[in-house]
């Protein structure tokens, strides 16, 4: 990711996680540094987690100022900071953005079972800044269905590979490639109007794409022509 992707996933995060408050954050702010950690080396995620902490601080003051409800705040930026990346980022850069902010809606509800109104909150600030970039109902239904591990409930179903070891494979709607001795499965989907492929991997091998090791069950850009 380049500076100005980054700079605006770190707002999107804070705007998420102002949505409640001290405890989520904590949870918040784990995902954040954990996500960092994984994307950028030691010293640019210290610097970004140190970006959305003020970002985060900036959505606390007019609340704590002017005393505004913290729901309208988050709401009024959610489609200027989506109106500044509609100007400057190409449709990739956009699936990019919505794919982390998927995964940060994904840690919440596993970390938050019992909190459905908290979670159904997340869920609809992630849709709210998917129809703000301008991805279709459809496009964020493949996504969310995608990097929910619910690959089955994926609207556009063709649109999937899985790689696995299983000889019986039976969902005739996606397509399958038998891969002999892998242990868990690589899930695929192609997003046509980005041009791209997504996929994870829900295994516990060691697996590496451009030497570098992926994360089960963290989504990744597969670039044209690399290997896994």
């Amino acid at each position: 990711m380049n500076e100005s992707m980054l700079h605006s996933l770190m707002h999107l995060f804070a705007i998420i996680a102002g949505i409640n408050r001290e405890t989520v954050m904590v949870l918040a702010r784990s995902f954040v540094k954990s996500y960092l950690e994984q994307e950028l080396s030691t010293k640019l995620a210290k610097k970004y987690l140190s970006i959305f902490d003020f970002y985060y601080s900036e959505i606390e003051a007019p609340e704590a100022k002017q005393g505004e409800d913290r729901p309208s705040v988050i709401s009024d930026k959610i489609p200027v900071i989506c109106g500044e990346i509609n100007q400057v980022m190409h449709i990739g850069n956009k699936f990019r953005i919505l794919l982390s902010l998927l995964q940060f809606m994904k840690y919440f509800e596993s970390s938050s079972p019992g909190e459905a109104g908290f979670t159904q909150k997340v869920s609809g600030s992630v849709k709210a800044i998917a129809d703000g970039l301008m991805i279709s109902d459809r496009e964020f239904g493949n996504c969310r269905a995608f990097v929910t591990d619910k690959f089955y409930k994926v609207p556009d179903r063709e649109s999937v590979l899985v790689v696995s070891d299983d000889t019986d494979f039976r969902l005739t709607e996606i397509k399958h490639l038998q891969k002999d001795n892998l242990t868990g499965q690589i899930l695929v989907i192609q997003i046509p109007r980005a041009d791209a492929y997504l996929f994870h991997y829900t295994g516990n091998e060691r697996l590496e794409l451009k030497g570098k090791y992926i994360f089960p069950r963290h989504v990744y850009f597969l670039p044209k022509g690399s290997s896994i």
